[in-house]
């Protein structure tokens, strides 16, 4: 049995990159305050530091984000009213996943989670499978951002907290789950910044999406393993580019390093209490994927 409190995102990492975490380590030395700061408390950014990115791991970072979520969608409609106020649901199961937390002095501002694939699938098959078996057809490995929240109210830096969340979400995909291809369902009124800023493109046409109370959605898709290329020809080498904000050979171990340390499995009673005592969750999901968590949770799959 996996323990509970154990990490399984080193697990997850290619060789390649824990070597390289590895050469940073070695030639770091002490580890310098802030970088111990970062690795304990997140990733810090915003005006005087006002916001920090985490790994939600423990159940109580969980249930902040979940609750954020659902008031954000249920302020635009969304989903309908749920007396535990929280939005959750099968993929938030699964042990490789990573959801990251921003807050700001304290309070939950902003989230997002990343889902690789596996049995359960992809959360965007219940509206693009065929768009989605095409990717893995070709060996491609798809993963998704779901459950994306933020109830920062001011435009400009509503755009500056995603980028900083999606900068985060990429590490995570790229280098600790080996994923080629990013996936997310947007608001048709969102594709704009999506495919402006962080260059998404359509894969798929407008549908209503059930889940969200049939609001309208599109599916985009980011080519991993060309990204930086991509930023580089579209922004630049400039200091101050978006390519040089997303790129950054000098903080991407620590903040690889502040992933992997964070990261935990949700614990067996949380697990039994919101997936299966709440709401029977664990029970209608496809029996490959209950055979893989049975790895971690043989007591209760």
């Amino acid at each position: 049995m996996i323990a509970e409190s154990e990490c399984v995102m080193s697990a997850m990492m290619p060789v390649a990159v824990r070597e390289k975490m590895g050469m940073f380590s070695a030639t770091r030395g002490c580890m310098e305050t802030d970088v111990a700061n970062m690795l304990e408390s997140g990733y810090v950014f915003g005006a005087n530091g006002s916001c920090t990115i985490r790994v939600a791991s423990s159940i109580e970072d969980r249930l902040k984000a979940w609750g954020l979520v659902y008031r954000m969608y249920a302020e635009r409609g969304y989903a309908e009213p749920r007396e535990d106020g929280l939005w959750y649901g099968p993929h938030d199961t699964l042990p490789e996943a990573c959801t990251l937390l921003v807050e700001r002095d304290g309070e939950p501002l902003a989230t997002l989670t990343v889902t690789p694939d596996s049995p359960l699938g992809l959360a965007a098959d219940q509206l693009y499978r065929e768009e989605i078996d095409e990717l893995r057809s070709r060996g491609r490995r798809p993963c998704e951002i779901i459950s994306l929240a933020s109830q920062e109210k001011n435009l400009r830096h509503g755009a500056e907290i995603v980028k900083h969340l999606f900068k985060l979400a990429y590490l995570a995909a790229t280098r600790l789950m080996g994923a080629t291809d990013f996936l997310i369902t947007v608001n048709p009124r969102h594709v704009r910044f999506y495919e402006r800023t962080l260059l998404l493109k359509r894969m798929g046409v407008e549908k209503e999406f059930t889940k969200v109370g049939g609001a309208p959605a599109v599916l985009l898709a980011l080519d991993l393993t060309t990204a930086e290329q991509q930023y580089l020809e579209h922004y630049g080498d400039e200091e101050g580019s978006f390519y040089r904000f997303f790129v950054n050979q000098e903080t991407e171990a620590d903040l690889l390093e502040m992933m992997v340390r964070q990261h935990r499995i949700l614990d067996a009673d949380s697990l039994r209490r919101y997936f299966v005592e709440r709401k029977p969750l664990l029970r209608a999901l496809p029996s490959a994927y209950r055979q893989h968590l049975r790895a971690y949770y043989p007591n209760l799959v």
